[in-house]
């Protein structure tokens, strides 16, 4: 019979004899060599610590001398750099309150002032009169510098006039004029295209993304002559590339409000180690781009029209290739990039977005736009209407003009832009400005500034911009969206021919409407306020027509805000609460001083001792194989890494922080453990000042004083319970019509499946029909998660799950103790989670009492309730919290064991396919089954005891599975005491001693050369299941701890099986995958089952 292994394990063994040859100093220096590693970087950390401690004081001493100081003729106090990280999800928005309180105002940020201002006179100042005072600085240049080098954009100086001259010169080419309003046309046609679809099917479209899309293939093949086709989504590294662009872009931004990226970026952690991620993408991505550009150049290809920009600039480049080269390049790119994609898309995405919201304006768009063409009404095709987008045409339509304009006027797509003084200067209004100062120019709060636009300053009115329907400039010094001076924008017109043509398009085919007209747009600050993205799903910046702060007029809000927040009384206010909050920063600084030492401390005392135990290796204590790194390492992979200790050595040894952990899959030490010496260990030390605690400190945050967790009286007390519930008859019963019912459920859930010929998560159905069946068995209450009707349960499911892979988690983190007293990190989700349990568990008892004062008692059949009528003789021990350990514990051995075997048995009934046939001829001979009846409750009816107990087929299946994918994969126990193994290794008291049970079913010495194969047979003797020594085989645990509810787990798994597998046949959505593991307590199998099922009723 063909067999399938279970786990294909590769050639890693070494023989005992081997390894007792090799050099003990070669372990000594491999570990000396890691744990000095080890120690850098808590080094580091202690670095770090004092470099954030320096910055908080010195940063600290400066505000506090500049608020004391308040020199009249500096700009107003606003704030630090700390009230921007407050505000940074609606920064331009806070832009707007510093504008109505002052127009130019000042921000503490580290080391110098950021001024910001809404005041045209100021920006025409640092913009066009005083240009040769400000330029954007070192303070922008390193913020900038990572992401777009030398590019236009961030640079200065000779740099800047050199690239700017170059570009005047191609922008002003009527080539580059020409080949680039084709490409605008060419794309809006292919854009209309495909939004035609969506309406004919009257669906949904995310308009921000087919326009970035759209601009993206327009930019790529005017810019760089390439056709991107990521409209058509045919390019997944475009794709890569502008996902990596975004994200770059939004996580330089933050640096202007993160005092330590730089420390970050030196560590290579956090925001930093993602935007390298990110950079590195997309040099690679232009830089093959360039490469490959020359390449068709030296070819000959697209060499002669020389119509788009990068061609036309690699040919400059060669008049000066020791400047121009390829990395020059690359930001010269980067910089066009961001010109002709994010600011184009988003301000069109806005467009769009207030079209919607003034229907008027959308209808007076379109009918200039037929007026402009003379369109005849009977044309429909979009190419003929496109190529009727000339200049002349373009220049006729003033109001879609004046709409895109005045969209920029409240959305601007550089929300806000600065230089830096090259030297101290007086702006215009009397301020003083001193070297090194910011001066920030708030675009987006200054279109909503009525001093600068009239009361109707927050309307949308595109006629603000028309004389006698003749589109008006306004000064770029108070409309700055496109900049102004000697660095404004040179492709303004450029954007404005493909908006129009984008528009045009767009606007005369189709009526726009928002899909959800009750929800408000948002922005996301990205570089710099470069670009401003909407999501018409989400909520609000201000809109026209409306108050957003309130329902006053802004000139009302501004007269009260003056009024209310006098120079003094501000400037106290705010003194006082800079003061307070850098002394709490500088406390928090001095906290992570200590946490470093702490940490430091711990490495340091881990090193000493694994440097001892590396050097000492008694001859008496089990090989040494490794420290708790190696675990950590392997961590999404630890149970196979246990088959490799397992092949290595029986027995074996890792080094944790002040204890060893001993692995063992040898059944003489387990059955020793487990029965022999039962007495000398337990999951807990009795003395509070010994190591024995390792796996209560663990594991009692989520499973308390639960009987998998607990010792001595605790353990010995729910033991003789639970005993003595599981061998009631009435339980035995009442289980097993539960199982009955719901396997029948989910027979009935999985047969729709069956009929649609669709794949279901296996795995997912068998946890919620467990997670039903232990509901009622173990608590008397329908949780109905099968059908997902219950969305408090599914809550509790999935916080349960979680809380158990992140407490198993704890035994490779050395700092999870630090974690959780700071309630960070992990620590911190799993209090949440454990919360989550505590609330669900604990309201279950509560009306599991009010249940059984009503109903006095007389039910008693699930488990719940007889545990709160024993709790009535011992009500100070058998507390509510008691209950709810107790309740957890019954929850993970019923739900998640019982889940979790169901789907690897389902698993390798796919893999062996023979196997199922033959489970399922089993199952028909044992109940006696009609062909013609196809009735599940009749079905499940007929699986009583006497039917179950004939199923030895079937039980032994399980059981293989159970052998090669545990339940639960590792278990073990702390020594109370020195003691003797009987393979003569000697147990240090505080030792922990783990037996590998996933390994041990892979062990040829234990089960034969076939060990991994899945081959039911081996537990069959004349077709009779044979039990085998549980020291051999410990999925049920052994010895005074045995499981107690190993039968009534049988009971449920063999009525599910035989349920399932008499209607359907099963196999693999995908037969080229293997099923793997999450690493936690028990073996779940990673990321679910997709099965597709077939009713056998088709087979036949």
């Amino acid at each position: 019979m063909p067999m399938v292994k279970a786990k294909q394990m590769g050639n890693f063994a070494l023989s005992d004899q081997r390894q007792q040859q090799l050099d003990p100093m070669a372990y000594y220096l491999a570990a000396t060599i890691g744990l000095c590693f080890l120690s850098v970087p808590a080094i580091a950390l202690l670095m770090a610590t004092l470099y954030i401690l320096g910055v908080a004081v010195s940063f600290a001493v400066f505000c506090i001398k500049e608020f004391a100081l308040r020199a009249h003729d500096r700009a107003p106090l606003v704030g630090t750099v700390f009230r921007m990280l407050r505000n940074f999800d609606r920064l331009f928005d806070e832009h707007v309150e510093y504008a109505l309180t002052h127009r130019t105002s000042r921000l503490l940020f580290l080391g110098h002032s950021e001024l910001m201002t809404a005041d045209p006179q100021v920006i025409e100042h640092i913009l066009k009169t005083s240009f040769g005072k400000y330029s954007k600085g070192d303070f922008n240049t390193q913020i900038l510098k990572d992401l777009f080098g030398n590019g236009i954009f961030a640079a200065d100086g000779d740099k800047w006039r050199h690239q700017r001259k170059l570009a005047s010169h191609e922008f002003s080419t009527r080539v580059l004029r020409d080949f680039s309003s084709g490409v605008f046309r060419i794309n809006a046609a292919k854009l209309a295209e495909k939004i035609s679809s969506a309406a004919a099917n009257r669906s949904s479209i995310d308009m921000q993304d087919l326009l970035m899309k759209t601009t993206m293939d327009s930019i790529f093949k005017v810019g760089f002559g390439f056709e991107m086709n990521t409209l058509s989504g045919s390019d997944e590294p475009s794709i890569q590339f502008s996902k990596a662009f975004d994200e770059a872009n939004f996580l330089v931004f933050h640096r202007y409000v993160d005092v330590f990226w730089k420390l970050k970026r030196f560590l290579r952690i956090g925001s930093e180690a993602k935007l390298k991620r990110d950079i590195e993408i997309i040099d690679n991505f232009l830089m093959q781009l360039i490469q490959q550009k020359r390449e068709q150049m030296k070819n000959g290809l697209h060499y002669k029209a020389r119509e788009d920009i990068l061609t036309r600039f690699i040919l400059a480049s060669e008049e000066d290739p020791e400047t121009m080269n390829d990395c020059y390049l690359r930001d010269i790119i980067l910089s066009f990039l961001l010109a002709g994609k994010d600011t184009t898309a988003n301000t069109l995405s806005w467009f769009f977005y207030m079209l919607c919201k003034n229907p008027v304006v959308q209808d007076k768009v379109a009918v200039e736009i037929d007026e402009s063409l003379e369109w005849a009404g009977v044309d429909n095709n979009i190419e003929n209407f496109t190529a009727r987008l000339n200049d002349g045409a373009i220049e006729n339509m003033h109001y879609i003009h004046a709409a895109i304009t005045e969209t920029l006027r409240l959305y601007p797509a550089l929300p806000v832009d600065g230089k830096m003084a090259d030297e101290d200067d007086t702006l215009p209004n009397g301020y003083r400005v001193l070297k090194g100062d910011g001066v920030n120019y708030m675009i987006y709060a200054m279109g909503r500034m009525t001093y600068l636009w009239g009361e109707d300053a927050e309307e949308f009115r595109p006629e603000r911009w028309l004389v006698n329907g003749v589109f008006q400039q306004e000064s770029p010094h108070k409309f700055p969206a496109f900049n102004a001076g000697p660095r404004i924008c040179l492709g303004k017109e450029f954007a404005y021919r493909q908006m129009k043509i984008m528009a045009a398009t767009l606007v005369h085919f189709f009526r726009f409407k928002l899909e959800d007209e009750s929800k408000e747009p948002t922005y996301k600050k990205l570089q710099s306020g470069w670009t401003a993205s909407t999501q018409y799903r989400a909520a609000p910046p201000p809109l026209p027509g409306e108050n957003s702060r309130d329902e006053k007029s802004c000139a009302t809000r501004k007269c009260e805000e003056e009024a209310a927040l006098t120079e003094a009384g501000y400037c106290e206010l705010s003194s006082l609460a800079v003061s307070a909050g850098l002394c709490l920063f500088s406390g928090l600084a001095v906290v992570l001083l200590v946490i470093t030492l702490y940490i430091l401390g711990v490495v340091a005392s881990f090193a000493v001792f694994c440097i001892v135990e590396f050097t000492r290796r008694d001859g008496d204590r089990p090989p040494l194989i490794g420290t708790a790194f190696r675990q950590l390492k392997n961590f999404d992979r630890l149970f196979d890494e246990h088959v490799k200790y397992a092949l290595a050595h029986r027995t074996s040894r890792l080094v944790y922080p002040g204890h060893s952990e001993i692995c063992t899959a040898d059944p003489v030490v387990i059955e020793h453990v487990l029965r022999t010496n039962f007495s000398k260990y337990s999951k807990n030390s009795f003395e509070a000042d010994t190591q024995g605690d390792f796996n209560i400190r663990i594991m009692k945050d989520l499973f308390g004083d639960g009987i998998f967790a607990t010792d001595g009286d605790k353990w010995k007390h729910q033991r003789k319970l639970a005993s003595h519930e599981f061998s009631t008859k009435v339980l035995r019963e009442f289980s097993s019509i539960v199982f009955r019912a719901n396997a029948t459920r989910l027979a009935d859930k999985i047969s729709c499946a069956a009929a649609n010929g669709t794949y279901l998560n296996m795995q997912e159905l068998l946890m919620k029909s467990t997670m039903d069946s232990i509901f009622k068995v173990g608590f008397g209450f329908e949780l109905n998660t099968l059908p997902g009707s219950d969305e408090s349960s599914i809550q509790f499911s999935n916080a349960f799950d979680e809380a158990n892979s992140i407490v198993y988690h704890r035994y490779v983190d050395l700092f999870w103790q630090l974690k959780r007293y700071f309630n960070i990190g992990s620590e911190a989700k799993l209090k949440r989670n454990i919360q989550i349990i505590d609330d669900f568990v604990m309201k279950l008892i509560h009306q599991k009492r009010a249940q059984m004062e009503a109903q006095d008692n007389k039910a008693r059949e699930d488990i719940l309730s007889r545990f709160i009528i024993a709790s009535k003789k011992d009500p100070e021990t058998m507390n509510d919290r008691y209950l709810r350990d107790i309740v957890l514990n019954f929850l993970i051995a019923g739900k998640d064991t019982t889940g979790n075997t169901l789907s690897w048995f389902f698993y390798m009934l796919c893999k062996n396919p023979i196997v199922q046939d033959k489970v399922a001829l089993e199952i028909k001979e044992s109940v006696e089954w009609a062909e013609e009846d196809n009735n599940t409750e009749d079905f499940t009816a007929r699986l009583n005891e006497g039917a179950i107990d004939k199923m030895h087929y079937l039980h032994a299946a399980i059981s293989e599975t159970l052998r090669l994918y545990p339940a639960v994969p590792v278990d073990g126990k702390m020594a109370d005491e020195d003691d003797l193994l009987p393979n003569g290794y000697r147990m240090i008291k505080g030792d922990g001693m783990n037996y590998m049970i996933y390994a041990m079913g892979r062990m040829a010495y234990l089960w034969g050369e076939d060990a991994e194969d899945f081959r039911p047979e081996r537990w069959l003797v004349n077709g009779i299941f044979q039990q085998e020594s549980p020291y051999k085989f410990v999925s049920f645990n052994a010895g005074p701890r045995i499981c107690l509810g190993k039968e009534f787990a049988y009971r449920q798994m063999k009525i599910m099986a035989a349920t399932l597998i008499h209607f359907f046949r099963f196999k693999l959505a995908d037969e080229s995958k293997d099923a793997t593991y999450k690493t936690m307590f028990t073996l779940h199998i990673n990321n679910g089952l997709h099965l597709i099922l077939i009713t056998r009723r088709e087979i036949t």
